[in-house]
């Protein structure tokens, strides 16, 4: 159910992907890794983590010394975290001189491939895993269970419940992303809110605008900033998905019992043609009226310089779009707040968002207790602060020091609820417009809407959702 990657390192990930499947020598990684921003020890340390044999399925492959235990790592390709996981490997090898990790990772596209085969031939001690989100009801019948849930009913995965380790990880994290029928099988990284909008702090002071906390507020402001010649907002819809950020924010606090929903839609006590759904889909439009002309053209990757450039006074983004904010130029001042959907301001003090990859142990591996020392030294707060501040996440762990940028949202990140696509069903047969948070080959359909789109009624949108809807197969 994860439907946005990360994607601030998009262009780095894509530098990898193409050295592991095009074959290009180091020389040339190292002058496009440089290129794009990193120092040539980040560069080198990244290669290191890529592996010498480009194009093999398991594309990286890295060691932290040579010791009588090897651990082996599976992970998908993602630069900060791959960074992260060497140095941290490096550390947890100075402690354990006897236990080496040799890390292997693979494209987001193909790593549940790289999953599957390498747990089949009983070749892996420590593995990625998603959060465990999107896991059957009674009132999803048909619906194929999610992949991770046909692991733990294998008996891929240890139960980690009980372990001390655990208890250094909120309560709500274990919770939200790594149990399953009262045990624990997993051990959080992070997570990521994503239905707040960046503004910026010089275009609001000079207009003596205040941030907004309901939809009236938010609309006010942008007609002020319209009459002024100030574009409000910024999306960088090229990509197909950006756009499905603010969306999913003006579902959550329309509907702030997102099960709920859910289910009615599920059980046909709720429809995408009632009113209150409708009113979801016109903000849609008005926020896409708001927004930069001809932006389903703009390409996300661009969007951090637009912004700084005072090409639009907000951005609705991901807090992991903050480290880009910031290298682009590092006197440019912002603030972030929750896109609010609602007319109540209570209904709009919150951040949704998703929780990022997990660590299980195979219930297969030989080196079980290796790998549990790998897990506490993990969790240890001081190791997992450095780790999950490298990664650019925000802390599972509470009391955890992060950036300013961090703490200054944690009030909202500290308690963030679930964001819709990791608390909705899809069904799995449906046409274009049957999900609302979308899925891989199917955007959220709110992008159908003018002037993003060539839709320019939202009730005949709604009927095209309901009818898909109904017509679909679980």
């Amino acid at each position: 159910m994860f439907l946005f990657r990360r994607p601030q390192q998009v262009n780095v990930d894509q530098l990898v992907e193409d050295y592991t499947t095009q074959g290009f020598s180091r020389r040339v990684f190292l002058q496009r890794a440089t290129a794009l921003g990193l120092s040539f020890g980040s560069a080198t340390a990244l290669l290191a983590a890529c592996g010498e044999q480009p194009g093999s399925s398991a594309s990286g492959n890295s060691a932290s010394g040579g010791g009588a235990t090897n651990l082996k790592l599976i992970m998908h390709v993602n630069a900060p975290a791959v960074q992260a996981m060497h140095d941290l490997n490096d550390a947890f090898h100075k402690k354990y001189p006897d236990i080496t990790v040799s890390v292997s990772t693979a494209p987001t596209d193909t790593f549940a491939t790289l999953q599957q085969t390498r747990l089949a031939a009983k070749d892996v001690d420590i593995i990625e895993v998603t959060s465990f989100v999107g896991a059957l009801t009674s009132y999803t019948p048909g619906l194929e269970k999610p992949g991770w849930v046909k692991q733990i009913e294998a008996g891929n995965y240890v139960d980690l419940t009980g372990q001390p380790f655990v208890k250094n990880f909120s309560p709500d994290a274990i919770k939200n992303t790594s149990s399953y029928n009262g045990k624990v099988y997993s051990i959080p990284s992070g997570s990521a809110a994503f239905t707040g909008v960046f503004y910026s702090k010089s275009i609001f002071s000079k207009y003596n605008l205040q941030v907004p906390t309901t939809w009236s507020e938010l609309m006010d402001i942008c007609q002020h900033l319209q009459g002024k010649g100030v574009t409000p907002f910024t999306i960088g819809q090229k990509d197909g998905w950006p756009a499905g950020l603010p969306s999913q924010a003006l579902l959550s606090a329309m509907y702030p019992d997102l099960q709920a929903f859910d289910k009615g839609m599920w059980t046909n006590s709720m429809k995408y043609t009632d009113p209150r759904f409708v009113q979801v889909l016109q903000r849609a439009q008005q926020i896409w009226s708001y927004t930069e002309k001809g932006f389903g053209g703009i390409s996300y990757a661009t969007t951090p310089a637009r912004f700084v450039a005072g090409k639009a006074a907000m951005m609705p983004d991901g807090v992991w779009t903050a480290p880009s904010l910031q290298q682009a130029d590092s006197s440019f001042e912002f603030g972030y707040f929750p896109l609010p959907g609602s007319d109540t301001a209570s209904e709009n003090d919150f951040l949704a968002g998703k929780y990022d990859i997990s660590w299980a142990v195979a219930s297969s591996s030989k080196n079980q207790d290796a790998a549990m020392k790998w897990l506490a030294f993990y969790s240890d707060p001081a190791n997992y602060s450095k780790f999950i501040n490298a990664d650019g996440l925000v802390p599972a762990q509470p009391n955890t020091q992060t950036t300013p940028f961090l703490q200054s949202i944690a009030k909202w990140t500290n308690s963030m609820r679930l964001s819709p696509d990791q608390v909705l069903h899809n069904k799995q047969h449906g046409g274009k417009y049957t999900d609302f948070v979308g899925m891989s080959s199917a955007p959220c359909p709110t992008v159908y809407l003018a002037p993003l789109g060539s839709m320019d009624s939202p009730q005949s949108l709604a009927q095209k959702m309901e009818s898909d809807w109904l017509a679909a197969k679980s």
